[in-house]
């Protein structure tokens, strides 16, 4: 019986020490409330859409992101009618918010009985890890949230974008400072 207490002891040490070590780890940190987001040139939102996205320090529409690397967008609240500019200015961080997305693709229609074997059911499986940070701007209501994520190919690869990625998304367009730094 003490082996077992002594084993599931160690086990419980093990777990909490890892998820230490992921709060303290570089590669886990992401901005917290009271960061800081400085967009340093005007963006134009095109009229009709809410978003503009960002990958490698450049603007890229939606449909051209390439879907292996971190990417970021501004959001604005209202759907604009016409296009408009997201300012240069600074951006308190109000909430953040860690999400994961999941994608499936459907293998083509097949014919009953010519079906090809597969580990996942068909289809090629992505995920998604996303990271919202609401942001606020008494100059600027209108823009609400900055999203930043990372796209991977397969589920076991995938992995949250940290602040490393979100600043390679952003290069030199917008800045994050961390709450503290």
């Amino acid at each position: 019986m003490k082996k077992y207490t002594l084993f599931l002891l160690v086990v419980i040490m093990a777990i909490f020490s890892c998820q230490t070590l992921a709060a303290t780890d570089p590669a886990y940190i992401i901005p917290k409330p009271g960061s800081v987001v400085k967009l340093k040139r005007s963006l134009l939102v095109e009229g009709g859409r809410v978003k503009v996205y960002l990958q490698r320090g450049e603007v890229v529409r939606r449909w051209d992101l390439d879907h292996y690397y971190p990417s970021c967008n501004f959001e604005l609240y209202k759907l604009p009618q016409s296009s408009t500019t997201i300012r240069p200015g600074s951006f308190k961080v109000v909430r953040t918010v860690r999400d994961i997305d999941y994608m499936v693709q459907s293998d083509w229609p097949q014919r009953a009985g010519l079906s090809r074997v597969s580990s996942d059911g068909g289809g090629l499986s992505m995920i998604i890890h996303v990271v919202n940070m609401y942001i606020k701007s008494s100059r600027q209501p209108n823009v609400y949230k900055l999203t930043c994520r990372s796209w991977q190919a397969h589920p076991h690869e995938a992995k949250e974008p940290n602040i490393a990625d979100m600043r390679e998304a952003l290069g030199n367009i917008a800045s994050i400072r961390m709450r503290g730094r």
